[in-house]
């Protein structure tokens, strides 16, 4: 948390990792940087608010950075065929490589990860006019296609694993 206080919560979970003060709550033992194989960051997943060319609402973009170049697009094809969320898959941010990068590794939770190369990967569906406002609420959410989403993240990380 702390996203708009300067990703102050990434920093600090970054921080307690290199310190051996986060440890694992089923063995005790103390989980660092070499440790974590993956960083897995969700950001705006319910809205369907900013869709992607084709302009449909089932869509879901995924950003990796350089250790996981382009995100294993094979991969996420078959997930998305397999369990059928049939959603509308984008590896960058609406088609613009530029600001994917910005995006990915100046503005996101990421941030400090990425810097320290660990192998990240960004979920979102996108930034609207409602982000972080008031008027951003329950009711500018599509949760049939967050349920997608859901399914479709859970499944792409158990077959990365």
């Amino acid at each position: 948390d702390a996203k708009l206080a300067s990703m102050a919560g990434s920093e600090a979970l970054y921080k307690a990792m290199e310190e051996s003060r986060l440890t694992d709550p089923l063995t005790g033992k103390a989980v660092t940087p070499d440790k974590v194989d993956m960083v897995v960051n969700l950001e705006q997943m319910g809205s369907s608010l900013s869709p992607l060319r084709s302009g449909r609402k089932d869509f879901l973009i995924m950003l990796g950075n350089q250790t996981m170049p382009k995100v294993d697009q094979d991969m996420a094809h078959f997930v998305n065929q397999l369990y059928r969320t049939d959603l509308e898959l984008a590896f960058d941010y609406y088609g613009s490589s530029k600001f994917t990068e910005v995006f990915f590794r100046k503005v996101t939770d990421l941030k400090v990860f990425v810097e320290n190369n660990i192998p990240s990967i960004l979920f979102t569906s996108g930034i609207t006019m409602k982000t972080n406002k008031p008027d951003d609420n329950v009711e500018s959410l599509q949760l049939d296609v967050l349920a997608k989403r859901i399914i479709f993240i859970y499944h792409w990380i158990e077959n990365m694993l």
